[in-house]
């Protein structure tokens, strides 16, 4: 439990502190630079997905039975993806980076997920997003693995880091309220470190097949939210260059946390 109790309030210090530097400093001229981390923090999440969530699901899920069905393993992937393809579809997107508002008038016109109602839905997006992390930590952790868990965290919270900037910068855009714009931060850095604590505890309750099937399931979500975060700036020739080095460079990053906490902490299985 302290190692749970220890990495939630990690995640959520990490996520409050970059998410109040839009409240300290104007984040308007921002853009170039938010693109560039969001694409290093794609390639964390990749990384995270492909390196760390995948192969541990792939073991929960078959060390029950000995054997693994494919297809489930591959609907559970797909059933991720979906759902975060459906949120987005819905409204509830959680691409919200400078493209929304900073080059509005560049492009010439509005985005259609730019929401025109008080209630940011996009913000939300990101926290149900941030529920997912924490989902797969708190099962990760109810597992023993504190090496997987250390790099889960380590690789999401790269992630969170511009998640949370966004989050303060459209939420301050939209609602032009301080203290509202202050609470969407305050419920985005919780989501998190409140879902790791949930499911940490539930763990025990829930079979490891299940336990599996919803890390691969949280492995579906990160793969589309790295896609969707850099997709858009690869199919632009002037920008895909400044995008596609940061991507390499997060998944580079993704690989060495990985094995150096390995190393330290000891094997996660």
């Amino acid at each position: 439990m302290t190692a749970a109790l220890a990495l939630a309030a990690f995640s959520f210090i990490a996520a409050m502190a970059i998410g109040s530097v839009p409240f300290l400093v104007s984040a308007k001229n921002s853009g170039i630079q938010l693109n560039r981390l969001t694409a290093l923090a794609a390639g964390f999440l990749i990384g995270a997905a492909m390196l760390i969530a995948v192969p541990e699901g792939l073991l929960l899920y078959g060390e029950t039975s000995g054997d693994t069905e494919y297809l489930h393993v591959g609907v559970a992937l797909m059933a991720g993806f979906v759902f975060m393809l459906l949120m987005e579809t819905f409204g509830f997107s959680h691409d919200i980076h400078e493209e929304h508002h900073d080059h509005v008038h560049e492009h010439g016109h509005s985005h259609v997920n730019h929401p025109t109602a008080r209630v940011p839905y996009a913000v939300v997006g990101l926290t149900i997003h941030a529920v997912i992390d924490g989902m797969i930590i708190g099962i990760a952790l109810a597992q023993d693995a504190l090496a997987l868990s250390v790099s889960l965290i380590l690789a999401i919270t790269m992630h969170k880091l511009p998640a949370a900037f966004s989050v303060s910068a459209f939420s301050l855009h939209e609602r032009h309220d301080r203290k509202r714009s202050y609470f969407d931060l305050t419920l985005f850095s919780l989501s998190t470190p409140i879902a790791i604590l949930i499911f940490y505890l539930l763990a025990a309750d829930i079979s490891t097949q299940w336990q599996g099937l919803a890390t691969l399931f949280a492995a579906g979500t990160f793969l589309y939210v790295a896609s969707v975060d850099v997709l858009p700036s690869i199919h632009e020739p002037r920008r895909s260059m400044g995008v596609v080095w940061p991507l390499l460079a997060g998944v580079a990053g993704s690989l060495v946390i990985a094995l150096v906490v390995d190393m330290v902490l000891g094997h996660v299985h």
